[in-house]
């Protein structure tokens, strides 16, 4: 019975220590991460002053500063819930809402957003592509929010208290099942591909454009063309890479490496949500003082995409995006 009785209580301090150890590895993640968004934050303010906070008021400018703030002050938010230890249950169950529906989706929706207005620049304001990708976006949604707060209401109906008088930091619930985890993540890593591969398809023919241009020693393409190509891949990629490392991580069970990988998905969204604007617009600059015949000029606001009728020559038709 002592044996019994010892190996119970042997196993409720590894549970414990266990759950200390995933809170303790996901607040380290959750510092990491701010501090990232904060070092980029400070290395790029000098261009945010000089091409957004200057810039006229439009929903590229909203949805900037969304992408770029929010995302540090939500990850402070969670360091000061996840260590404090005097947390009432009440605050708890209302805090499983914020985290779910403040977290993930609120950034899914605010990048998503900015890469509809890229893809439409980038495929000359298709009004095709434009239906096709809010269309397949608002799905997205729809499944991301049925999934984010049945997530939060699992967690609030199955909030534990501290076991043994503990002075346990943060809230404590039963984990999610993998298939309402899965609800959310597996729309979002299928949309952030075809994302992804519509930026590719347009990739091929530019290259195609620049190789050719090359060979007759002709101009090749614009600071803006550059940047459209270059960060579309880039942070489309790295978007994809995250999520499939989290739906990777849900399928194998691992809830401790689950919980740190967030942070870092939010960091990601945040950097790629603001550099998809503040590059592009950086870029348009660029091509206005060079004479490119690419330009973006007044972005955030519209996104100017010129097309050539033939190499070497500049069009004079001009795409406008005006938000």
């Amino acid at each position: 019975m002592k044996t019994t009785i010892v190996g119970s209580y042997g196993d409720i301090l590894q549970e414990l220590y266990q759950g200390l150890r995933v809170t303790r590895d996901g607040n380290y993640s959750a510092a990491a991460a701010a501090s990232l968004i904060a070092y980029d934050i400070g290395y790029t303010f000098f261009d945010e002053v000089d091409f957004i906070w200057r810039g006229q008021f439009s929903i590229p400018k909203v949805l900037y500063l969304l992408s770029r703030y929010y995302g540090l002050l939500y990850l402070i938010t969670i360091l000061a819930v996840e260590t404090n230890t005097k947390l009432k249950p009440e605050f708890c169950r209302n805090w499983f809402y914020f985290y779910a529906l403040g977290g993930n989706i609120f950034f899914t929706t605010i990048v998503n957003m900015v890469f509809i207005i890229r893809i439409y620049a980038l495929y000359q304001k298709s009004r095709k592509i434009l239906i096709l990708f809010i269309s397949l976006c608002s799905m997205e949604f729809v499944f991301e929010f049925a999934a984010s707060y049945f997530s939060a209401k699992h967690a609030a109906d199955s909030l534990m208290v501290a076991p043994l008088g503990i002075p346990w930091p943060g809230c404590l619930s039963i984990p999610l099942p993998q298939t309402l985890t899965l609800l959310a993540w597996i729309p979002a890593l299928i949309l952030m591909l075809i994302f992804f591969a519509f930026t590719i398809i347009k990739f091929q023919g530019a290259f195609r454009e620049l190789a050719m241009a090359k060979s007759q020693h002709q101009r090749t393409f614009s600071p803006m063309m550059v940047v459209f190509i270059r960060d579309g891949s880039l942070y489309f990629g790295l978007i994809f890479a995250i999520l499939l490392v989290n739906t990777i991580l849900v399928v194998h069970g691992n809830a401790g490496l689950g919980l740190s990988a967030v942070p870092w998905q939010i960091a990601v969204y945040s950097l790629a949500g603001s550099h998809l604007i503040l590059d592009l617009w950086k870029a348009g600059q660029r091509g206005l003082h060079e004479n490119s015949t690419q330009v973006a000029s007044d972005f955030p606001g519209s996104i100017f995409f010129a097309q050539r009728s033939g190499l070497g020559q500049t069009s004079t038709q001009t795409n406008t995006i005006t938000s």
